[in-house]
């Protein structure tokens, strides 16, 4: 039999016993330290051994912060880098979700932000969630389809959720926002009621807009206790400027107002904003832009109209009875309804269009979820029993306002 020499290869021990005529081959031992790594950033050699292993950190995603030159309410695009396919991902900056986190402060590679205790960002580049509705002046929803609106009178609704006390004209500009134009001498004041403000007793809240006027203008808010006003007013001067309030409410509020108080107007003066926003926290963040789709939701929740595709039946030959509901979709409360025309116009399947005259609600039954039947008087001719539907105007409108 013939003669073998072993000698060790790259990482393998050879240890000989003459004595025991035995040899024994082991793997050689590296420096790394046997354990369990965390997030490991390891060193391997052509044998595939560990030659170095230490913890490691998840890398910060990079940050780049992207605004129109407006400071505390600035529109932005905020861009991630996804540190595992090291690409860009930008994407809208959107509403941050308050969690039970500790107030501290957050270090990304474009720069740090800080939360506080309840979750809210206190630093200007990212944003906190909008407790106001139709915010967005230079889009808003207007399911009244009252703009632009000329003599609105005081009292009453014109973009959805805006409600003003004074005679005045409301239009959207087309190089700006919604602008409420006084007719006469007094204050001009427009204001967003806030539902559930019994959620924010003692706590604090920031209001801030771009805002628009030819009059010395404030943003203010009041929660039915105390009010507060904007440090700074609107020049007058027609040009662009942010306004900010910040206010820690009552421990009993009964009401919270978010509103615009010019309160020495002539007519022709204006107040306009483009964007608003009222949020947690003593910071202004930047307003995002809402999808419309959603703010429509929301606003709903509160105004909504019917008679478009509405289907029901004529019960009597001068009386039609509507029915619908919005069930995914519920109202604040059972609302009120009324008719947006007296001659509303429903086809009778498969006869003609029926046109009423001085028409009137006689009769109904709403929830919040919908409404069981509505019906309108002044047909004539009708067949009785015979299907119904709405054309292509609205007819009914529903209202849960604050």
């Amino acid at each position: 039999m013939a003669d073998y020499t072993l000698t060790n290869g790259a990482g393998i021990t050879l240890t000989v016993d003459d004595i025991d005529k035995t040899a024994e081959i082991t793997v050689t031992d590296t420096a790394v330290t046997p354990g369990t790594y965390t997030h490991a950033s390891i060193t391997v050699n052509s044998q595939g051994q560990l030659t170095s292993a230490a913890n490691g950190a998840v890398s910060a995603f990079g940050a780049t912060l992207v605004d129109d030159a407006d400071a505390a309410t600035a529109r932005g695009t905020l861009g991630f880098t996804d540190p595992i396919l090291d690409k860009a991902s930008p994407g809208n900056i959107g509403a941050t979700t308050p969690g039970t986190v500790g107030a501290t402060t957050i270090t990304a590679a474009s720069g740090a932000f800080a939360v506080d205790a309840s979750g809210n960002v206190t630093s200007n580049n990212l944003s906190n969630p909008n407790i106001l509705i139709n915010t967005n002046g230079a889009d808003p929803i207007d399911q009244r389809g009252s703009l632009p609106a000329t003599s609105a009178a005081p009292g009453t609704y014109t973009a959805d959720r805006w409600l003003s006390w004074t005679n005045r004209d409301v239009a959207v500009q087309p190089d700006g926002g919604l602008r409420s134009t006084a007719l006469g001498s007094g204050t001009l004041y427009v204001v967003q009621y806030v539902e559930g403000f019994a959620q924010y007793k003692s706590k604090t809240l920031t209001a801030s807009a771009r805002v628009r006027s030819n009059v010395a203008t404030a943003l203010e808010l009041y929660d039915g206790v105390t009010g507060s006003v904007s440090a700074t007013a609107h020049t007058g001067g027609e040009g662009w400027e942010i306004l900010t309030v910040t206010k820690m409410l009552s421990g009993s509020p009964t009401q919270l107002q978010c509103y615009f108080n010019a309160p020495a107007v002539a007519a022709g003066d204006y107040v306009e904003f483009e964007w608003i926003k009222l949020e947690e926290g003593s910071v202004a963040t930047p307003w995002v832009v809402p999808d419309p789709a959603i703010e429509l939701v929301r606003c709903q929740r509160y105004y909504r109209t019917a008679g478009m595709g509405a289907e029901g039946k004529f019960i009597e030959a001068t009386v039609v009875q509507l029915r619908g509901d919005w069930s995914s979709n519920q109202m604040r409360t059972t609302p009120t309804v009324s008719l947006l025309t007296s001659t509303p116009l429903l086809l009778e399947i498969g006869v003609a269009a029926r046109v009423g005259s001085g028409s009137s609600i006689t009769a109904s039954s709403l929830t919040a979820y919908g409404f069981d039947y509505v019906q309108i008087g002044g047909f004539s001719g009708a067949t009785v029993g015979a299907d119904a539907v709405g054309s292509t105007t609205k007819i009914l409108a529903f209202s849960a306002e604050l």
